[in-house]
Formats: C-alpha cells, structure tokens, sequence
C-alpha cells in the first residue's frame, strides 16, 4: 500500500513540475521586441508620444534615436501607461545633449515597473517624450525605433 501511494505521489508531483514549467516558459517566451518607427513632433517645451503597444515581459523597454531636429533641443523620455501616467517607480533618460552620459543619438535600455505594478499581465504602455527648446514656438522633432520589451 505504501508503495503505491509513494508512486502516486511521485506521479503528481511530476506531473504538476512539467505542466509548471510550460506555463512559465509560455509566458515568459512571448514578447514584443519587434522595432517600431516613431516621429515625436514637439513644438518648443512640449510633450509627446510614442503609439500605444502591449508589453509582455518585465524586461526593459528599448528605444534608439536616430535624428533630431538641427538647434540645441533635448528631451527627456520614460516608459508610461496607455494613459501616460506614470508607473509607481519612474526612470527618465535624456537624448539630445552632448556630454558623455547623454550622447546626442543613443540607444538606451528603460528600466521600468510596469509588469511589476500589473501584477505579471500584459500591459499597453507607450513612451512619453517630454521636450525642451529654448524658444517656446520652435518646432522640431526627433525619429528613431522603439520597443515595449527587449531581448
């Protein structure tokens, strides 16, 4: 008798491990990590953003910067809900200035709470770019690609 328990018990506990490990693997094998283009169009001081898209991991967000506009303006991005409210913990990084922390044109990887605040499910967030010129009428813009997760 013990035996047979001893080996319905192993059974389960098997069973119950590999179907743990699917769901796991699905779950953390979905992600969107394919490249979108975007065009943030400021207009001096001013915010923008980003399309929304669904995140699905809780690795960073990617961004790389390609141009921006001629003159001396600089923005500071984050990642945000659909909304464009922030997350409960914010990261900001600056593009457009010229010191070596904050190149011009970069590639940066944006830390981010996102999955953490929606407990483990997909969420739609898009980047929030807010900038800064010197003249407030001065219009401008600054094109690259994006990404909700990385690899």
């Amino acid at each position: 008798m013990k035996t047979k328990l001893k080996k319905l018990i192993g059974a389960v506990t098997i069973t119950g491990l590999v179907l743990t490990g699917f769901s796991a693997t699905n779950a953390e094998a979905k992600a969107n990590t394919s490249d979108s283009s975007f065009n943030l169009k400021f207009s001096g001081n001013s915010t923008a953003y980003t399309p929304v898209r669904t995140k699905y991991n809780s690795t960073s967000a990617y961004i790389n910067v390609k141009t921006i506009s001629d003159g001396d303006p600089y923005y500071k991005v984050s990642l945000v809900k659909s909304n464009g409210k922030n997350f409960s913990k914010t990261w900001t990084y600056t593009f457009g200035t010229y010191d070596a922390e904050n190149p011009k044109l970069a590639k940066h990887y944006i830390k981010n709470y996102a999955m953490e605040d929606s407990h483990g499910s997909p969420v739609n967030v898009k980047i929030k770019a807010r900038g800064y010129r010197g003249a407030a009428s001065y219009n401008w813009h600054s094109r690259g690609v994006w990404s909700p997760d990385s690899i």
